[in-house]
């Protein structure tokens, strides 16, 4: 037992002595709900079909990678593809955060997530209603002025289908 003990408090101080931080048990809350708040919000900017919002949460160097769509990099491209994928109808989204872990300036988020997209009859659109069901892994990056981007986030879609409009 002594041993375990010795080479815990080893492991401990090689840590400490990288500089690397390890989390309080009272700080991994606070990241959580900075991630819940966060995806909140982006969820009200598919709400309102802001392109811009959805791609302003992500680092400047942030990807999007979904099922079926080539890695989408940076700012700019990730805008470009929801402003040429939010028109035509509304959206529901609704992420789920089930673990969030934190080093430093890094945290880890994996969830759930949900989106509707229900087609507009006044659009002139081929895309028919549908809703997807997957899971999520997002990596978060602490950047100089104290918030919280998007560096990477994958999302897989489980399920999806045309809802009945659709």
């Amino acid at each position: 037992m002594r041993l375990k003990q010795a080479i815990t408090a080893g492991v401990l101080l090689v840590m400490a002595g990288c500089g690397q931080v390890v989390p309080t048990e009272e700080e991994v809350p606070v990241i959580r709900q900075i991630v819940e708040a966060t995806n909140e919000e982006m969820a009200a900017c598919f709400s309102e079909g802001d392109a811009g919002c959805l791609a302003g949460f992500f680092a400047a160097d942030g990807w999007l990678m979904r099922s079926n769509v080539p890695v989408l990099a940076g700012q700019q491209a990730i805008q470009r593809h929801w402003q040429q994928t939010l028109p035509g109808g509304t959206w529901e989204v609704f992420f789920e955060t089930r673990t969030v872990e934190e080093s430093g300036p890094l945290a880890v988020e994996r969830g759930k997530y949900t989106m509707t997209f229900t087609v507009d009859p006044a659009a002139q659109t081929m895309r028919p209603s549908f809703t997807e069901r997957g899971t999520y892994v997002t990596q978060w990056r602490l950047d100089t002025t104290g918030r919280w981007f998007i560096v990477a986030q994958a999302l897989v879609a489980e399920i999806t289908g045309r809802t009945a409009q659709g």
